[in-house]
């Protein structure tokens, strides 16, 4: 980007300088700027809620069948022979059931566009009937009367792909058979919801799911299979004229039913997971980008009984895919370490977003109960800087000792080494400067206006000179790329002087005057921070909303309080908040409903510690005491109490850096 450009040049020695004397040169490469990530909660939260079914559903398919950019299920009900239409409400809710008849004992389905109407269409996997009925829809949530093909015997899933390259939708089709026998069906589409059937694959023994992904990435879409009776999967490898080739048979755990192909590492590779019916475990195996699985781990547990099917999605924001296992014979659905009760015998899990607030739901078909559990996901991140060295969106016990330039950094009772860093005259300015989802180490030297940031690996991210010996630093993520700004605020004139971090651009912004206390946040949850101050002599708060440009004023608190913002009602705005030294009592301006909240909590001497120390997406009443080193933290789960003895006397608890 345009601006200033400076070269480091560092060794493994804080307190080593020197020059670089000789011709050299610097190749400089850019590259976009990414998009911000959303905040990620520490685990994941759902809210069940039951949708009724016919008798027995054993699968369902998520697509918009009535063309309302919402999504809708399709759900196979074994004894009625028929398929369950849920159309979605947009808010997680689903309208009452209609029935579409299917053939005998439908036991899967996949939606695709199979005709040029560009509606979404069904495919259903009769097991009782060997065939597979073709349901078009009509794009309003309506389906015509269905037509069947053929397929092998038991056919007990399905899925959709072009195996031909001629732009029109194929299926494959697991068929469980008998016990000496496996094949997957292939029906190549002709684009008008018709099928011709095309060269069977031949497979292992009892071959119970199948899905399509592009493992080898040579634009020929490839298979995997869940042969149930040999405890394997084997790959396929698309030629790209509707066949197939074996690449690879994999051992899994006892019964493998269910497959989940996805980037759990995030690298860009397809990973492997597969659910082990019989053995209660998961079968884990990491990808090639030669299309080859490799470093399988077999026997996983599942963490209940009976894993039938699995899913996966970024359910916690953290960036990456996790995997969500339909547990059949527990009632439960596995989310990470969670465990969501959902009916009786889930038999099938997807996931998608129910209720349009960016975040994966998810749904489950429910074999015992007749009914579906939609799983709404209410994971929560508080917004804000919450002082996290090791990314696991909690705040941690973090202190820093002048005498020694020290920081002591505690996580869930897990104690990192001391880093050693900065001077004891130095400011402490913790934020997240490369969007890497946990706090830096850095300074703001007042001397020299000097600031110096490095990650958790001491790299450098900042060494520059951005400001004066009166100004106040106040770095926050103002151009809302996920990186905290280098920002100061200079009481003499009320400037506020900012160094995006988007384009290294400065700008300059007159808000406040002297005497004024500057209290940066996203007050409006438009992901950037806006400009405010707190003006301890009216007790007037002044916020400049980045989303529109208008002002927020209102008179709350006096001249004696501290200024502790953040969001302690978790709807993802900074709450205007300050802590009173002479009484202990916090006082909240809630932005969800504007309601007041008045707590006790601390008293002379304390010292505010704002956080979230449990993860759940809301700031907890907190204070470190210097006399005995304890910080007591009011969780806002349950309005219970934490205690916890970290640091000396002389430290200064880091989460207290931006308390004015």
């Amino acid at each position: 980007p345009n601006g200033e450009w400076q070269l480091f040049v560092v060794d493994d020695s804080q307190n080593n300088s020197g020059s670089i004397s000789g011709g050299w040169s610097l190749d400089i490469t850019t590259t976009p700027i990414v998009p911000p990530t959303p905040p990620s909660c520490s685990a994941p939260s759902f809210s069940p809620t039951n949708f009724q079914t016919g008798i027995n559903p054993t699968n369902l398919a998520v697509a918009d069948f009535n063309n309302d950019n919402k999504p809708d299920l399709a759900v196979t009900n074994q004894v009625t022979n028929d398929v369950s239409i849920l159309l979605g409400n947009g808010d997680g809710t689903f309208a009452p059931q209609a029935l579409f008849s299917a053939g005998s004992s439908p036991y899967a389905v996949v939606a695709g566009k199979f005709n040029a109407d560009n509606n979404f269409d069904l495919a259903v996997a009769n097991s009782g009937s060997n065939n597979v009925s073709i349901l078009l829809g009509n794009g309003n949530g309506t389906f015509s009367a269905p037509v069947n093909f053929f397929v092998g015997s038991n056919p007990i899933s399905i899925a959709s792909g072009d195996f031909n390259n001629d732009t029109k939708a194929d299926l494959v089709v697991a068929n469980f058979g008998g016990f000496f026998s496996g094949t997957v069906s292939v029906l190549l589409g002709n684009g008008t919801g018709g099928f011709t059937t095309g060269t069977s694959v031949r497979t292992r023994t009892q071959p119970a799911f199948v899905t399509v992904a592009n493992f080898n990435g040579d634009a020929f879409q490839d298979i995997i299979v869940a042969n149930f009776g040999s405890d394997s999967v084997s790959t396929f490898f698309g030629n790209g004229a509707g066949t197939f080739q074996l690449n690879q048979n994999i051992p899994t755990g006892a019964g493998p039913v269910g497959i989940e192909v996805a980037d759990f590492g995030a690298d860009g590779i397809a990973d492997l997971a597969v659910a082990n019916y019989n053995a209660d475990t998961i079968t884990f195996c990491s990808g090639t980008a030669s299309g080859g699985f490799v470093g399988c781990t077999l026997n996983n547990p599942a963490g209940g009984a009976n894993p039938i099917s699995i899913t996966s999605a970024d359910f916690v924001g953290s960036g990456t895919k996790s995997t969500a296992t339909a547990l059949s014979g527990s009632n439960l659905v596995k989310v990470l370490t969670s465990n969501v009760s959902v009916g009786q015998n889930p038999n099938a899990v997807k996931s998608a977003d129910f209720n349009s607030d960016g975040k994966p739901d998810i749904v489950t078909a429910n074999f015992g109960s007749n009914d579906v559990s939609v799983l709404i996901n209410s994971c929560s991140a508080a917004r804000g800087n919450i002082f996290d060295y090791n990314g696991d969106r909690r705040t941690d016990y973090a202190v820093f000792r002048p005498g020694t330039s020290s920081y002591f950094i505690n996580s869930l009772n897990q104690t990192g080494a001391a880093k050693t860093f900065a001077r004891p005259n130095d400011k402490l300015v913790p934020a997240d400067y490369d969007g890497d989802r946990r706090t830096d180490y850095a300074i703001y030297r007042p001397a020299n206006g000097l600031w110096f940031v490095i990650d958790q690996n001491s790299r450098p991210i900042y060494f520059t000179q951005f400001g004066l010996p009166e100004d106040v630093p106040v770095p926050a993520d103002y151009d809302g790329d996920g990186k905290a700004d280098i920002a100061v605020w200079r009481p003499s004139d009320g400037n506020w002087y900012v160094r995006r971090s988007s384009d290294n651009a400065v700008q300059v912004l007159t808000f406040g005057m002297n005497g004024d206390k500057p209290a940066p946040a996203d007050y409006d949850g438009d992901g950037k921070d806006d400009l405010a101050i707190f003006r301890p002599s009216t007790g007037v708060w002044y916020i400049w909303k980045s989303s529109d440009g208008q002002y927020i004023i209102t008179q709350f608190g006096i001249s004696e309080d501290k200024t502790v913002v953040g969001d302690y009602d978790g709807d993802g705005r900074s709450d205007i908040a300050v802590w009173r030294p002479s009484t202990g009592a916090w006082y909240v301006l809630k932005s969800s409903d504007g309601g007041f909240v008045a707590v006790g909590w601390g008293m002379t001497g304390d010292i505010p510690v704002v956080g979230d120390y449990e993860g759940d997406g809301k700031f907890d009443f907190a204070v470190w005491r210097p006399t005995d080193n304890i910080w007591y933290v009011r969780k806002s789960s349950d309005n219970g109490a934490s205690y916890f003895q970290w640091g000396l006397s002389t430290d200064i608890p880091i989460p207290s850096a931006f308390v004015r």
